[in-house]
């Protein structure tokens, strides 16, 4: 059973829940947890961040209008100290829910990841803001997810 269509955006859960972000950068780990809640933000009332001592949780509401009982994704970011100064963090998706499309009764298509947009977003507003905060040759790369 494929898990894509030829053409489109379409890709299966399984795929989409794979996509991380994967950074070390030079900076404090203040810095590093500020950033983090500034792209949060980026997605303005659809998110919450809720900083702990290595790790920033990110709920994102999915729908027109959100509701802070639908999240999907829940995104977590935990960063460790590296080396000298810099901070290492992996963004990855924590617990989801998913969406088919259906006919009446009938499933069509792969299921897919609610607020994917919002999480790829979060994601593109993250990178930008550890770029920002990155004193040094830091590396900022996604993993997974479909290409």
């Amino acid at each position: 059973m494929p898990t894509a269509y030829v053409e489109g955006d379409y890709v299966s859960v399984k795929e989409d829940v794979t996509l991380e972000l994967h950074a070390t950068v030079n900076a404090t780990r203040d810095e590093v947890a500020f950033a983090c809640v500034r792209a949060a933000s980026a997605i303005a009332f659809h998110s919450n961040a809720t900083v702990d001592s290595n790790e920033v949780t990110v709920k994102i509401y999915y729908g027109v209008f959100p509701d802070t009982r639908r999240v999907s994704p829940l995104v977590s970011v935990k960063f460790d100290s590296g080396n000298y100064s810099a901070i290492t963090l992996v963004a990855r998706i924590v617990r989801y829910k998913t969406v088919r499309a259906k006919f009446f009764f009938i499933p069509l298509g792969p299921k897919r990841l609610r607020g994917k947009s919002f999480y790829e977003k979060f994601l593109t507003s993250l990178e930008d803001e550890l770029r920002a905060i990155d004193n040094g040759a830091g590396e900022i790369k996604r993993v997974g997810g479909s290409a």
